[in-house]
């Protein structure tokens, strides 16, 4: 049905036909009017290509609808590009729905193989867990050993600046602090090697106790000068003649040889006759003589109770290792030989030959 003229609305003049043909001209064109017409609704727009439905109202005038990739009849269509030789393609994904049922044969292997994936994959997080825990265990021991050896070198400066200080301070010399510290752990050796012998404890308190008075006595006998002060006085009294500077040592050096020659030669001749008796006195006059010009010389009292420190630690060691002289290596090896287990079982073997037919001796 057609409209008659007057329907239509009417333009002013020129004007009127010139804005008909501008929106003809842009609608040829395909480009979009400078203004909406005042009437009507937007016939689609053709944008780049593609086919856009512009009768919405919709701010900026986009469809809400999706563009659809149909042509403007007339408008040239670029072909798409045919892919390069050689060009990598995805494959399109298989649809389960149109897949074949797979066989129990082959879902067990699935499942084996889905099994040994999950367990090499935690195999290989404990691996990298424990090496990486092994790294910090390592650093760790380390820093320790480091700790541990610089506790060690510690413990030995204190003690060996202890006993080197205890020499400077009380004796005036710290020869004195090496002396006492080299006996003592001597004596503390020789300790604990018959205590693991299994030495009567008994013995070695007892032991200890002597040293500790013998070395007491030395101590006041050097301390006090007593020896000095007695050769002094044989010295005047036997050889007045003799320069006062040394007749002291050579009274010494004199009574020390008499004596324990004496006492060399009754040991020796006890021992091995005229033999003996002849060594025993060289020898004890020999020692006399070392013991005499020790004993001549004029200790201070510091270097006396020195002295006297150093005999006990002598001594400890010395009379609580006379005690091996009754020891019986048999008790030692019954201690630690487990001599009851092997009779018994001895004894289990003769049992059951005795009592098997096979078993029994010819």
């Amino acid at each position: 049905m057609r409209r008659s003229p007057a329907a239509y609305p009417k333009t002013r003049g020129r004007a009127g036909e010139a804005d008909v043909g501008a929106t003809r001209g842009e609608r040829s064109t395909g480009r979009w009017p400078t203004k909406a017409p005042e009437s009507g609704v937007s016939s689609p727009r053709t944008i780049n290509g593609r086919r856009w439905d512009l009768s919405q109202n919709t701010p900026g005038g986009e469809s809400t609808s999706p563009p659809t990739d149909t042509p403007e009849p007339g408008v040239p269509v670029t072909p798409a590009a045919a892919p390069e030789p050689g060009a990598h393609t995805e494959a399109p994904e298989p649809d389960p729905r149109t897949e074949p049922p797979v066989g129990l044969f082959e879902q067990v292997s699935r499942t084996v193989a889905a099994a040994r994936r999950l367990v090499t994959t935690h195999v290989d997080l404990a691996r990298a867990e424990l090496s990486e825990i092994a790294e910090r265990a390592k650093v760790a021991a380390a820093l320790i050993g480091v700790a541990i050896a610089i506790a060690l070198f510690a413990a030995i400066l204190a003690s060996v600046g202890t006993a080197l200080f205890i020499g400077e301070w009380l004796f005036g010399s710290i020869g004195w602090g090496v002396l006492h510290g080299v006996l003592s752990c001597v004596a503390l050796i020789v300790v604990l090697v018959l205590t693991a012998l299994e030495v009567p404890r008994s013995r070695i308190t007892t032991s200890l106790v002597a040293a500790l008075g013998l070395g007491i006595v030395v101590a006041v006998v050097l301390g006090l000068a007593w020896p000095n002060q007695a050769f002094a006085r044989v010295g005047d009294a036997l050889i007045p003649g003799v320069d006062p500077n040394v007749r002291t040592l050579v009274a010494g050096l004199a009574v020390g040889a008499l004596v324990l020659g004496i006492v060399g030669f009754l040991a020796g001749a006890r021992a091995g006759g005229a033999g003996g008796a002849i060594g025993g006195l060289i020898g004890g006059a020999v020692v006399g003589v070392l013991v005499g010009a020790f004993l001549a010389i004029s200790f201070s009292l510091r270097v006396g109770i020195a002295l006297g420190i150093a005999t006990a630690f002598i001594t400890w060691p010395a009379l609580a290792a006379t005690a091996l002289r009754s020891f019986d290596p048999g008790v030692l090896k019954a201690r630690y030989w487990p001599g009851t287990t092997i009779e018994t079982t001895k004894e289990t073997i003769e049992w059951v030959r005795a009592r098997t037919p096979l078993g029994k001796k010819p």
